[in-house]
């Protein structure tokens, strides 16, 4: 079952109000109770360790400078979810901003794996990590927004389709098509760029 699901308690729900109002004692408590909810979900973008730790701190950062925009205290997790997906796929977009040694069969296997769900964690999980595929990241953001997000919030984050709704507020069958036509663009951006590579 995904964090996302988890009801906060009340004291947790004082402790997100008074960071939000710039207590810093709140937020250190805040952010400490969730540190391991943090580093495993970036390290399911970021293979190295220190390299998660790094990310974590970005993370931390974020949350300090965002909290404050959290509109509803008790949407803190689905908030955090974003924030660790976000600042994650960020820090390995900048590691790879200078190797651009993609292989042309590694894309074309990845863009004709597209065409189903064999194993979305596992393809999703490779794509994140492996260095050879930054076209495969490339594409995803020339997706439309709600394409991209739909996608990388089921393949990425393993959110259920319910779960997805409810952060992109809008109904599963919206999160269904958008994922159709999301891999379906994925695939047309990856084969095009075989072409002209």
């Amino acid at each position: 079952m995904s964090d996302n699901t988890k009801t906060l308690s009340p004291e947790e729900l004082e402790l997100i109000q008074k960071a939000q109002s710039g207590d810093e004692e709140a937020f250190t408590k805040l952010y400490m109770s969730y540190i391991d909810t943090i580093y495993y979900y970036s390290s399911r973008y970021i293979r190295n360790q220190e390299d998660v730790k790094d990310a974590s701190q970005e993370i931390v950062l974020a949350m300090y400078h965002s909290i404050g925009a959290l509109r509803d205290p008790n949407s803190f997790l689905y908030w955090l979810h974003r924030i660790i997906r976000n600042v994650s796929i960020d820090y390995v977009r900048k590691q790879r901003r200078h190797r651009d040694n993609t292989h042309k069969e590694r894309i074309d296997d990845l863009a004709d794996s597209l065409a189903d769900d064999r194993q979305p964690y596992d393809l999703w999980t490779t794509v994140a990590q492996n260095e050879d595929n930054n076209q495969v990241l490339k594409a995803i953001d020339a997706l439309p927004m709600r394409q991209r997000d739909a996608l990388t919030l089921r393949y990425y984050d393993d959110l259920s389709y319910k779960d997805i709704a409810h952060v992109m507020r809008c109904s599963t069958g919206c999160v269904s098509t958008n994922i159709v036509y999301a891999k379906k663009n994925l695939k047309k951006i990856l084969n095009k760029e075989i072409l002209y590579k």
